[in-house]
């Protein structure tokens, strides 16, 4: 697990399965290691339970700031941070019209 705050939390269970698609730094602790995209194996663990389930699409939905300060050229550089200032890593690219 990369993503804070998940890789930052102390494991409080006895056995840990990990889903996920790519390799995590918590892979040697789990029990089991599914390589495979969550929604899909919570999807098939649901309807095994008695399901069925329906998996609502995800929207995110996050505060996020615009920032400007003036570059070493002369120039500006644009920030988009959340509001506490941290870089949002799913902001793509920003685009500037003038």
């Amino acid at each position: 697990m990369q993503m804070t705050p998940a890789r930052d939390w102390p494991c409080q269970a006895s056995r840990m399965v990990i889903v996920n698609l790519q390799p995590t730094v918590k892979d040697g602790e789990a029990s089991l290691v599914i390589r495979a995209r969550t929604d899909e194996v919570m999807t098939k663990l649901a309807v095994a339970l008695g399901g069925p389930l329906v998996v609502r699409p995800f929207k995110r939905a996050e505060a996020f700031v615009v920032k400007h300060v003036a570059a070493p050229s002369g120039g500006l550089v644009l920030e988009v941070v959340d509001p506490v200032g941290a870089p949002l890593g799913f902001v793509l690219s920003v685009q500037v019209w003038h």
